[in-house]
């Protein structure tokens, strides 16, 4: 069953019920489909595999899925590594590559600068500051013997630059952890400053040698070069002057604030960033990216001038750059760059003008939806909450009440999106709140006992959340609020609290407690009468009720079996009445067709899962639970003595175990979000139905489905990978090993090195792909020998 809460933040939790049927497939053959099995869950392992061992298995995959050497795309493969994460295996993969008599001539010419980059990955996630200066010194001395091998190249230059940046990337860390310290700190905090300024000085000379090869490079070209290429280097060099601006940009905030040196600085700064941007409008009014930003730090340097009118004037410019794609123009890479170039702007608004900024910020958030998830768009939002709250100390009445309300409204969006203002934004709702000094959530008005609740809410505080709301309720009433909309809204707000109260205690394992629990959300009074049929949570509730008793049937001893099914049918004829045409009246019979099942009378089972409305949301997993019932009898019926077994009926039941999942998954199909990814059973059914085209001989078809498969979850990314998705990698490369695409086996392969996590289960697929591949590969041998033998037979 899923469960789905009437507010974004209520979590989707299947039942253990549901969990027991979906998701239990094995990888090995379509017996493992129908066998019951409790509920579990992966053990995930802090141990990896011999890094070695791995790296070998990889090797050894994209070898035998090319034909020859130049087949490979090692450098590809390389940068796919670090790209996801892997940058130590990139590292050792490298070593490989580098004891190869072989190694690609590609490869042997920028091996030294791979490496380098491949050390710095690796260096960023180390777990000690000492393993990571061991490794950025490593890194360093590659790229100086890449550099010393190809003095005065543009390869060269690029590779000084690099080791520029992160010369200074390290002095950038250093200044902010100088700027943490406490005032009783200071001469710790002018030390680190200190440091900073010496690794700056080290990030200049890099960008000043760069800049020396780029500049000989753009003169040494003959007067007859073609514009473009002329064009293409002048504005290589400038982005090497950019970066030694930045670097005394930086230099400059290792300095005293409100100092002369500083200031000074800072005004040096400012031209010189304006000289960059001058210069790039004269090669190119469309600008590089090194215009653009130089453009923008201009802006800053003048704000920290106190020049706010020119500050405004650029970052005004900066915004209206073809390149910020706006509301509604295409996704192109730069979004979350211009939010922070607006949440610069406002920022210069909210210090002159709190109400306009509130104003005019507001609004934006509104137009600017889409780069929610921008650190800029969240750094808005979080300035508009204290913008709200410094208003509201100041203010009596209902407008103070009104604004601590806006700025724990505003707080609590913050807080629930991960950026670097989402921690600040916790703390100050804290503030807030203990500020009014209601630690019980009191409240004098609806407006601030909402907010409260919300807040409450956030932090999954259900039983306080639904007593505020309560409170909420309770102060509307005593002022007579006729806001029917809002008032509603929180009552639902409020069942659902007490909906995930109850789901609580189900995730617990206390089924009696969950079924209780479920009373206030579904009924209106505390007689058990009225019932709350407009409400979305109350459904959720019944369904809960039914998905507990459900499991309450399963654990019943068997005396009391009986009791526990007539209440499970009378739990689910309830929600199918009150809520006959939602989801969660499918899901109270489908509850009905797991107990069938659990009992083994699968034919019932099968008869409530195929009666499910084709034009239910609860269709496709219908049809998924259909298409395992079919599976079951078929399994059942080959698993008997091949002289008594019905070939004809483990034909019919397997051809409407693929015809049942393939209905299911076109209408799943046609229920997608578009830009969403599909929901998780998506890939159980599709997995299933791939296993089943494969046990009919159908392997063309199977192939297809894996392969459909293998690019939605290489498109989606996950963090992390359960039993069906490794499952599907296995088949996929099984497949197509049976159809002879070798080559196709072994990109699937690469795909799960490069999104895969480190656990065991993961890397003994990367061991069995190679254990295939190697099969082929020596039958690929011995067919080729066989041939060559009879050739000679006939000579």
């Amino acid at each position: 069953m899923r469960i789905v809460s009437p507010k974004a933040y209520f979590d989707r939790l299947p039942s253990r019920a549901h969990r027991r049927g979906a998701g239990s497939s094995g990888v090995a053959s379509v017996e493992d489909i129908a066998t019951p099995r409790r509920s579990h869950s992966l053990r995930r392992s802090t141990g990896r595999i011999c890094l070695s061992v791995l790296l070998v298995t990889v090797a050894l995959t994209l070898s035998l899925a090319a034909s020859a050497l130049a087949a490979e795309r090692p450098l590809k493969f390389v940068h796919q590594l670090r790209d996801a994460g892997y940058a130590d295996m990139a590292v050792v993969y490298l070593d490989l590559l580098a004891k190869r008599p072989d190694m690609p001539a590609e490869v042997r010419e920028v091996w030294n600068q791979e490496m380098s980059l491949s050390l710095e990955a690796e260096a960023a996630k180390a777990f000690d500051a000492k393993d990571r200066e061991r490794l950025l010194q490593k890194a360093q001395q590659h790229r100086a013997k890449f550099i010393q091998e190809k003095p005065g190249s543009e390869a060269s230059a690029t590779a000084i630059l690099e080791w520029g940046k992160s010369l200074m990337n390290a002095a950038i860390d250093q200044i902010a952890t100088a700027n943490k310290r406490p005032a009783s700190e200071k001469d710790q905090r002018k030390k680190g400053l200190a440091d900073a300024r010496k690794q700056l000085d080290a990030a200049r000379d890099k960008f000043k040698e760069a800049r020396q090869t780029l500049k000989k490079r753009l003169d040494s070209l003959p007067d007859k070069t073609a514009d473009d290429k002329r064009q293409q280097a002048e504005l290589e060099l400038l982005a090497a002057d950019f970066q030694l601006v930045m670097v005394d940009y930086y230099a400059a905030q290792t300095l005293e604030p409100d100092s002369r040196e500083r200031t000074g600085a800072l005004k040096d700064v400012a031209e010189a960033f304006d000289n960059v941007f001058q210069r790039d409008r004269d090669i190119d009014p469309r600008l590089s990216d090194a215009g653009l930003m130089a453009h923008r730090w201009h802006g800053k340097a003048a704000e920290e001038l106190g020049d706010l009118e020119l500050a405004d004037d650029i970052y005004q410019e900066v915004l209206a750059n073809p390149r910020n794609s706006g509301k509604k123009g295409p996704a192109n890479g730069w979004e979350p760059w211009f939010a922070d170039v607006e949440y610069l702007r406002l920022m210069l608004l909210a210090r002159q003008d709190p109400h306009e900024f509130i104003s005019e910020a507001s609004e934006w958030l509104k137009l600017y939806r889409r780069l929610n998830k921008t650190d800029g768009y969240q750094g808005v939002w979080l300035e508009v909450a204290k913008a709200q709250y410094g208003l509201a100390r100041k203010a009596k009445g209902s407008e103070k009440g009104r604004r601590t309300s806006e700025a724990l409204q505003a707080l609590i969006e913050v807080s629930k999106v991960r950026s670097q203002y989402q921690q600040e934004a916790i703390l100050l709702k804290r503030e807030i709140l203990k500020a009014s000094g209601k630690s019980e959530f009191d409240a004098s008005t609806f407006d601030e006992a909402v907010a409260l609740a919300d807040a409450a809410l956030s932090a999954k505080q259900w039983e306080r959340a639904r007593d505020t709301y309560a409170q909420a309720l309770e102060l509307a009433g005593r002022n007579k609020m006729k806001d029917k909309a809002r008032l509603d809204a929180v009552r639902e707000a409020a069942a659902g609290c007490q909906f995930m109260l109850a789901r609580d205690m189900f995730t617990q394992g206390q089924y009696e407690k969950s079924i209780e629990m479920t009373g206030p959300a579904i009924f209106e009074d505390s007689e058990h009468k009225l019932v709350r049929k407009s409400s979305k949570a109350a459904a959720q509730a019944s369904a809960l009720a039914v998905s507990a008793a459900l499991n309450l049937f399963e654990d019943a001893p068997a005396e009391k079996r009986a009791a526990a099914s007539d209440r499970l049918i009378e739990l689910a004829k309830f929600t199918e009445t009150n809520w006959p045409d939602l989801p969660e009246a499918d899901d109270a019979r489908m509850d009905c067709g797991r107990a069938k099942l659990w009992v083994g009378d699968v034919r019932q089972a099968l008869d409530i899962f195929e009666r499910v409305n084709p034009k239910s949301q609860r269709y496709p997993l219908a049809m998924y639970s259909a298409g395992q019932c079919y599976v079951s009898l078929y399994v059942a019926e080959k698993q008997k003595p091949e002289n008594a077994r019905d070939a004809k009926q483990m034909a019919a039941d397997l051809a409407k175990g693929i015809g049942r999942l393939t209905a299911g998954l076109e209408e799943l199909k046609r229920q997608f979000e578009p830009g969403k990814p599909p929901p998780r059973y998506y890939f159980e059914t599709q997995h299933l139905l791939a296993q089943l085209r494969v046990e009919a001989g159908e392997l063309k078809q199977a192939a297809e489905l894996y392969q459909s498969l293998v690019d939605l979850i290489k498109a989606e990314r996950p963090k992390q990978f359960d039993k069906t998705t490794v499952a599907i990698f296995l088949g996929a490369v099984r497949v197509d090993c049976s159809l002879g695409q070798l080559e196709k086996a072994g990109d699937v392969g690469r795909v799960l090195i490069e999104l895969g996590p480190d656990t065991p289960e993961v890397n003994m697929v990367l061991v069995q792909f190679t254990r295939l591949l190697d099969e082929e590969r020596k039958k690929a041998a011995a067919a080729a020998i066989g041939l060559e033998s009879a050739a000679k037979v006939m000579e």
